[in-house]
């Protein structure tokens, strides 16, 4: 784990004499390139879409009316062969101004959408209605944004209720549309996206729309003649003023397996950390750091995040100010704040045994960063005997979650060590064996990264008791990655870890939990073996351009009404742009951890 002992750093220099450490250390410095990397361009150039070409026409078009304000007044058909409806939003410092949508069947859908923003905007712009407005229009025109999307073909959706819509239906991609005599409304993918939208909203939208009742959508076919269609969009959006438009895939854009390298690696934990540290409160808010970040509403779904959400970010900026690799100067940014947000937290430390072990968890890991004594912290002994306490209560202990267990077993191996606490630390050990043997191999992963790091915590500088289900674990793991897939679609999706079943659907956050553990799994040599290095490097970087897709990057971002508060921020999933605190702190732990057994493989 994280404590370095003289005797696996003499095992690790005996690695480099089999030629392993010498590869690993080409992928410190960055991560040979393997694969391809996956086009964005949204179905551009696939049949029955617009061509790419046709697309940027368009666009151009559109742009062209918005920065003069005005469109031509006869009907223009200009759509791009294959288009079936236009989308178009105009923001103005990341706030939609303006949105509109066309879906005629006579080739003017752009010209329809455009004008309808357009007029929109002119309507919300915050000047006043003067001799100069005309004049203000024109320079306000210049900081405008412009996104534009094009659907393809619509294809007849079937599906009955909705949820045969969640199960079906790709979010971020599949757009919805209905019908009803020769009335058509859609709703694109990137503006679900935009607004926070799933496609089972997005349907009820629709219906909405067209003035339907809020019935399955098998009823509604039946008594009211509506009829349903999914479809595939090519979108553009310009993310900064003045800028070319893009091509985005599913609101951003693919993270290269080229970009998965050790600086690239540097760069997103520098970019997640600057995203937790910017969360603190002030003094007079209470201190301590804000809950879920709601990027595209720019704000925050708790004004605090939870206590054990907290501690746990705590000991994610303790892990990168503890690695060296990183920015020093953040980094010792990093250690402070940390420290300060577990002092905060003793007010809410109370009687929850979990919120007790993740404070102490992280008070440990920012103490050993820092130099201090950790065990003679007064606040350090009592959170450690409330963790006595509950497991001496057997009433309270069966209580308690499995996944709770294991943050406290973590906990306790690691006070038992800073304590020098053999009693502390076979408690640690009890628990860690009860919950392998409850879960079984298959089910270890559930408790990740805590029973793994606890795990590895108890067996001191001995064998790891539990390393042949550790590492049965890692092969379930690869066996349930999600595969590039060959269309593309999905390559955003590559590298998730999902357990349930629609795999792909279900790659999120979740899967760093798992990602967090590998991480420190590759760098001790107990659990990780000299010939498996270079295999399960390549699976970590895979698991890592998941991690880094989720971070809200320079293309989401056109979105965002406030880009810079959310660059950094990781995403529930590539499709959901709320940020939990937890995702962002496992995303900063699998990159921390990552870098530092990379260094210690390579015998650095």
């Amino acid at each position: 784990m994280w404590r370095l002992r003289s005797e696996n750093k003499e095992k690790t220099v005996c690695l480099a004499r089999g030629g392993v450490a010498a590869v690993v250390a080409l992928l410190v410095i960055g991560f040979s390139a393997v694969g391809q990397d996956s086009a964005v361009g949204g179905g551009a150039g696939v049949r029955g879409m617009p061509s790419a070409g046709g697309v940027m026409d368009a666009y151009r078009t559109v742009d062209g009316w918005v920065r003069g304000w005005s469109y031509p007044e006869d009907v223009t058909a200009i759509d791009p062969e294959g288009t079936s409806g236009t989308g178009v939003t105009v923001r103005l410092g990341g706030r939609v101004l303006g949105r509109g949508v066309s879906f005629a069947d006579d080739g003017t859908s752009v010209w329809r959408a455009a004008r309808r923003a357009i007029v929109s905007a002119r309507e919300q712009l915050p000047i006043a209605d003067d001799a100069l407005r005309a004049e203000k229009e024109l320079e306000i025109a210049k900081m405008l944004t412009l996104e534009v999307e094009l659907a393809g073909k619509l294809l007849p959706w079937l599906g009955g209720s909705l949820n045969e819509a969640a199960l079906t239906l790709e979010p971020g991609l599949d757009g919805i549309a209905g019908r009803v005599g020769e009335r058509v409304v859609g709703e694109f993918p990137g503006t679900m996206l935009a607004t926070g939208r799933d496609p089972v909203a997005g349907l009820q939208v629709v219906m909405g729309g067209l003035d339907l009742p809020p019935l399955e959508p098998a009823e509604v076919r039946e008594d009211h003649g509506a009829a349903f269609y999914r479809f595939r969009s090519v979108h553009v959006a310009q993310v900064r003023p003045g800028e070319e438009a893009v091509f985005l895939h599913r609101g951003g854009r693919v993270v290269g397996y080229n970009e998965v390298t050790g600086r690239g690696v540097r760069a997103h934990a520098e970019r997640v950390a600057r995203h937790i540290i910017g969360r603190e409160r002030s003094e007079a808010e209470g201190g301590g750091l804000r809950g879920t970040y709601l990027a595209h509403l720019d704000r925050y779904e708790e004004e605090a995040a939870g206590a054990r959400e907290q501690a746990v970010a705590a000991y994610a900026l303790a892990v990168f100010a503890g690695t060296e690799a990183l920015d020093q100067e953040l980094r010792g940014e990093a250690a402070v704040v940390a420290r300060r947000v577990l002092d905060d937290l003793r007010v809410l430390l109370r009687e929850d045994p979990t919120v007790h072990a993740a404070w102490l968890i992280a008070h440990l890991r920012v103490s050993a960063v820092q130099g201090e004594q950790a065990m003679e912290n007064p606040w350090a002994r009592a959170a450690l005997d409330v963790l006595i306490g509950v497991h001496n209560d057997t009433e309270t202990w069966g209580a308690i979650g499995g996944g709770e267990r294991s943050m406290i077993a973590y906990a306790m191996a690691l006070a038992a060590r800073f304590g020098n606490d053999s009693d502390v630390g076979e408690r640690a050990r009890g628990v860690v064996r009860a919950r392998m043997l409850e879960l079984g191999m298959a089910g270890i992963a559930a408790d990740m990264p805590w029973l793994g790091w606890a795990a590895l915590e108890v067996a001191g500088d001995g064998e790891v008791a539990a390393a042949e289900a550790l590492r049965q674990m890692r092969g379930l793991c690869a066996a349930n990655e999600v595969a590039q897939s060959a269309s593309g679609d999905t390559a955003d999706l590559a590298g998730g870890i999902v357990f349930s079943r629609g795999r792909r659907r279900g790659a999120s956050w979740q899967s760093l939990r798992v990602v967090a553990f590998l991480a420190s799994m590759l760098g001790d040599e107990r659990v990780t073996e000299q010939d498996e290095v270079v295999r399960e490097v390549g699976a970590l970087r895979r698991q890592l351009r998941f991690a880094m897709q989720l971070e809200a990057g320079r293309e989401e971002s056109h979105m965002y009404p406030d880009p810079a508060r959310a660059r950094g921020g990781v995403r529930v999933a590539v499709w959901d742009q709320r940020m939990p605190l937890d995702a962002a702190s496992l995303a900063l732990i699998s990159a921390g951890e990552t870098l530092r057994s990379l260094e210690a493989r390579s015998g650095r």
